[in-house]
Order: C-alpha cells, then structure tokens, then sequence
C-alpha cells in the first residue's frame, strides 16, 4: 500500500469517526443543546378556537419570545413552500400527535414535542425557560 492509499485511508476513518460523532451529538443535543431556540406551534388552523388563539397572542408569550431571542413560528399542519424548509422538522416530529402541538428544538438538535400549554403563562415560561434566558 503506498503512502498516498494510507493518507487516504487515514482520511476516510477520520471522516467516517467526525460524522458519527457529530450524528451522536445532534441526536442528544435537543432542546438543552446549543445554539439558538427555534419554537414552533403546529396547528390545524382551520379548528384553532379563540383559548388557542388567546394563547397564542397573550402578551406575556410575546414578551418571552423577544426578551429572549426565540425564533417564533405558528404553523399549519398542510402548510408547504418555500418559507416552510426551517420548520419542516416541526411539522415532522408532529405528525401522529394530536394538535396543537408546541415543538421545540435548539440549534440543530432532536426536536422535543410536547402538547400546547393551556395558558399563556405557562407558554411563556418554556420558552423562557427553554432559552436558557
């Protein structure tokens, strides 16, 4: 084997070994991660009712998301296009859950899914608490 096929073997082991590495770490990075929180409401717009509208435009939930920088989105769960590409994983990790359902994911990580909160307080304190802010 010459020394060019060595350093090439070299490479690929480290290639192979650096992505499953980075595969590890964005399967258990999730929510508590690292990087910027991205909150996603999928929902069925067409049976959103006026708790779940008030729950999603109580100003104390606005409040959270500026204070702390959440990248903020509510979303059908038929939407499709262009502007849905950044949140194609929320509308994946919802499927098969009963809607409203509030994604949540941090940088890159696993998306965590969990049902919408009932109010506007408790919206607003996962997405303070899930910005680490």
């Amino acid at each position: 084997m010459s020394t060019a096929q060595k350093t090439f073997a070299v490479l690929l082991i480290l290639l192979f070994a650096g992505g499953v590495f980075l595969r590890h770490y964005e399967d258990h990075a999730g929510p508590g991660g690292s990087g910027p929180l991205t909150a996603v409401v999928v929902e069925d717009s067409a049976h959103r009712t006026p708790a779940i509208a008030a729950v999603l435009t109580a100003p104390e939930v606005i409040a959270a998301v500026t204070k702390s920088h959440v990248a903020w989105h509510v979303i059908d769960q038929a939407e499709t296009g262009p502007d849905v590409a950044e949140v194609m994983f929320a509308i994946e990790a919802a499927q098969n859950k009963q809607l409203p359902v509030l994604v949540l994911r941090r940088g890159t990580g696993k998306p965590k899914t969990s049902p919408l909160p009932q109010t506007g307080a408790a919206l607003a304190a996962l997405l303070g608490a899930g910005s680490g802010g």
